[in-house]
Parts: C-alpha cells; sequence; structure tokens
C-alpha cells in the first residue's frame, strides 16, 4: 500500500480516485444517487421558502445557511473535478450548474463513464 501514496503521504492523488474507493458500484448505487438528489432539492427549496417566510421558524432558520454551506462545498468541488465535467452529455454550463447543485452526485457518475 505504501507504493499508492502521493508526495504529500495520501494514498489518492485524484478525488475521483479516492471516490470510487469510497462509494463502489453496486446495484443500488443509481437509487442512491437519485435519492440524494432529491434530498439535495428539497434543503435548497425548504431554505428558499424560509428566505420567502413561507417556512415557520424553529430548525428552518438552519435552512438557509446549511444550503449556503452546500453550494460553497459544490463549489470547492467544482475546482477539482472540472477536468471530468466535459464529460456530460449536454453544454459544460449545465454540468457546471449540475455540478453546484448536486456536487459528487452528479460528477461521480461522470468518471466513471469512458
Amino acid at each position: 500500500m505504501e507504493n499508492d501514496r502521493n508526495e504529500a503521504g495520501f494514498i489518492f492523488s485524484d478525488p475521483a480516485d479516492a471516490c470510487n474507493a469510497c462509494l463502489p458500484n453496486h446495484p443500488m448505487s443509481r437509487f442512491a444517487n437519485s435519492l440524494a438528489r432529491i434530498l439535495c432539492l428539497a434543503v435548497y427549496a425548504a431554505a428558499a421558502l424560509r428566505l420567502t417566510g413561507y417556512l415557520a421558524g424553529g430548525l428552518g432558520d438552519y435552512l438557509p445557511l446549511l444550503a449556503g454551506a452546500m453550494l460553497a462545498i459544490h463549489a470547492v468541488e467544482l475546482v477539482f473535478v472540472f477536468k471530468y465535467l466535459g464529460r456530460h452529455r449536454g453544454p459544460l454550463a449545465a454540468s457546471v450548474a449540475l455540478t453546484l447543485l448536486f456536487g459528487l452526485f452528479h460528477w461521480r457518475p461522470l468518471v466513471t463513464r469512458q
């Protein structure tokens, strides 16, 4: 295992390699990916409802913060996986937007696509 380490001491030099090791392909992967995308959209929708006043306070006060944190994390992911976004079957701008919305759940299938 020592031979797989890079200069920084990390086993994986590419985030896509690390992702493939953590999330192996299994029969439920498409279902799990779809479910995760739905949950992302639910967080964004709930945050939008909270910001417009249609959702009461309480735990809903943290939804805009959670949605903003998700978008920020996905923006950081975008920097590291931009080279794979060209594999999307649509325009690059759409792939960038989908990565900002769904992050790993959009770009991971693109990594395994040849």
